[in-house]
């Protein structure tokens, strides 16, 4: 079934290794225009020279999705996308008590509020002209065991699960 995101611009955040990598790759055997982003700009070099003969379709560009101004004016140069995949995280292991206040907003800003930003930069302000989009958040997804689990994680994907009921209730 290649050929599925034919014709659709895609961003992927975290595009420089593991799930956001893979990704990429994945978009662009199906036919996307991959707009891959991420903080790391050694990765992303790696990724453009190992795969710029063979999959033409894959941009890169350097962004930290802890910075709105840098999120607005990449959406200002790139415009709306059809397909947004945010992947950039933090997980960090420990229970509340291990937990100081400058870890909660860390990992809040990155693992939830990045996601906002992206949505409303990407989505919210181009609905209007180019239709329906998609929205795909990576989270993890550890299930409950005992209360000395990162509880921070637990937060962030409830935070998250409540991102994708309003991505998917189309209020774009």
């Amino acid at each position: 079934m290649a050929g599925r995101l034919e014709g659709k611009k895609t961003l992927i955040t975290a595009a420089g290794q593991g799930i956001g990598r893979s990704t990429v790759l994945a978009f662009a055997r199906e036919g996307a225009h991959v707009l891959a982003t991420d903080i790391n700009p050694d990765s992303l070099n790696l990724l453009k020279k190992e795969f710029s003969d063979s999959a033409t379709n894959i941009e890169t560009c350097v962004l930290d999705v802890n910075n709105l101004q840098a999120i607005q004016q990449l959406a200002k140069e790139k415009g709306a996308v059809d397909v947004l995949f945010n992947c950039a995280g933090f997980v960090h292991h420990g229970s509340i008590l291990d937990c100081e206040e400058s870890d909660w907003e860390f990992s809040f800003d990155l693992n939830v509020r990045s996601m906002y930003r992206m949505i409303k930069a990407f989505f919210a302000s181009h609905a209007r002209i180019r239709g329906r989009k998609h929205c795909q958040h990576v989270f993890s997804s550890l299930k409950r065991k005992r209360f000395a689990e990162p509880f921070r994680l637990r937060c962030q994907q409830s935070s998250c699960s409540w991102l994708d009921k309003i991505c998917g209730n189309g209020f774009y």
